[in-house]
């Protein structure tokens, strides 16, 4: 009876701290993008393909209502059509709209679903570090990082897929508990973000799937005992549960990239919209207080803005910089790895400073080449035309090794001054 009593009051507590995060994040979220939520029939956005989306959203209300193709559709260059398989449909997104747009109408639709993957990005990381922590304050502030980082706030200006990052978290913990736990659960809960990831972002799942492989592989390296049979077998389970879930949305998708070249998405790029090296040490042009300062460096870089706001900020590189330092946890490392490796990718092919490419040496130019002009020649990865997007897991890496610096100096602060800080 008392085992009875102490897991329902335990349940009680937890329910009770999520609900209490969920609010938390949905009024800083409310504040942060101010007055998005309160511009009437008004996009928070720039114009550019947050359009694009809007029809999207539009059409495939349209496509369902009428037992239509959604991946074709001859309201563009009628009366031959055109092919949106590679378009960014976003079908997770565009199906919750459905029921909304009966409510709320196109517009607020679209700005409900955007609202929410702030609160549900922050929501989420904050569970991960959670899990990995054990430490709440610290949680709550690496999904304050998370969500509200400047690579989401710059797309939020017009890409709801890339902003749709809510998944992503929630797939790395359950797969963290896949190797961890003997739980079954965490292999569906697993594929089950994964596959939200996959139709709400594909180019996520291309950059999980990534994420996946170098996570089992330092484990594997870290602990050589820990990828048993066992364990594979539970990893396993996620890969063919995913398959089987996303098959039918994917199905087109993996037929275009096979069977046709003429795509846009093929049309190249890569170069143009990788992340300038300066883009991670100087804040977005959009801050609003060194803007103008900032703004000058921006214009020197390729491709367009959208694309090169890549900043962590500065209290997160500092606190990353302590959990590397003072803690000397193997987990620990492998974010700091993560975020490296992740932060190469998004250089791209070649080495951009400055907006500058190539570097006199000799008399001659040179180019400093990355791992990436090897990958972007790979089919599956030709086309992600913006290396710099990669920048999410980079992002994800320091919110997670943040919450790590930010658990020690709470831990240290308390047992050196024995304080109790009262946080939640």
């Amino acid at each position: 009876m008392h085992r009875f009593l102490d897991r329902t009051k335990s349940r009680l507590e937890t329910w009770k701290l999520n609900v209490v995060v969920l609010m938390t994040y949905t009024i800083l979220s409310t504040i942060f993008t101010y007055p998005a939520v309160i511009l009437g029939n008004k996009l928070p956005a720039d114009g550019g393909d947050a359009f694009q989306f809007l029809w999207v959203f539009w059409w495939i209300k349209e496509a369902v209502l009428s037992f239509s193709n959604p991946y074709y559709t001859t309201y563009i260059y009628y009366p031959t059509g055109v092919d949106l398989v590679f378009s960014t449909i976003t079908p997770f997104n565009s199906i919750v709209s459905i029921p909304l747009q009966f409510v709320f109408g196109l517009v607020d639709t679209y700005k409900i679903i955007w609202i929410l993957t702030f609160i549900l990005s922050g929501y989420g990381t904050f569970l991960l570090v959670k899990y990995l922590t054990g430490d709440t304050r610290a949680a709550l502030i690496s999904g304050l990082i998370f969500m509200f980082c400047p690579y989401r706030f710059v797309h939020a200006l017009a890409h709801i897929n890339l902003i749709s990052t809510q998944w992503i978290p929630l797939y790395v913990l359950f797969l963290i508990k896949t190797v961890d736990e003997t739980k079954r659960s965490n292999t569906l809960f697993a594929a089950l973000f994964l596959f939200l990831t996959a139709i709400s972002c594909y180019q996520y799942l291309i950059f999980l799937c990534v994420f996946t492989l170098l996570y089992l592989l330092y484990r594997q390296w870290s602990d050589k005992a820990i990828l048993n049979l066992e364990v594979m077998k539970r990893v396993s389970m996620i890969a063919i549960s995913f398959g089987i879930v996303v098959f039918p949305f994917m199905y087109t998708l993996i037929q275009e990239i096979i069977i046709s070249k003429s795509n846009y998405m093929y049309a190249g790029g890569t170069e143009e919209f990788s992340a300038d090296l300066i883009g991670f040490f100087i804040p977005s042009m959009f801050h609003p207080v060194f803007k103008d300062l900032v703004s000058p460096i921006y214009h020197n870089f390729t491709g367009i803005y959208i694309e090169q706001v890549v900043f962590a900020g500065y209290t997160v590189l500092f606190l990353s910089i302590v959990s590397i330092i003072k803690i000397k946890a193997v987990r620990v490392r492998f974010w700091a790895l993560s975020a490296a490796i992740f932060f190469v990718l998004c250089l791209g092919p070649i080495l951009h400073v400055n907006g500058i490419l190539s570097f006199s040496f000799g008399g001659y130019s040179q180019y400093v080449t990355l791992p990436y002009s090897i990958l972007m020649h790979i089919p599956i990865f030709s086309i992600i035309r913006s290396p710099s997007r990669w920048d999410v897991l980079v992002m994800l890496s320091l919110a997670i090794l943040a919450g790590y610096g930010a658990s020690y100096i709470f831990s240290t602060y308390n047992d050196k001054y024995k304080v109790n800080i009262l946080f939640l």
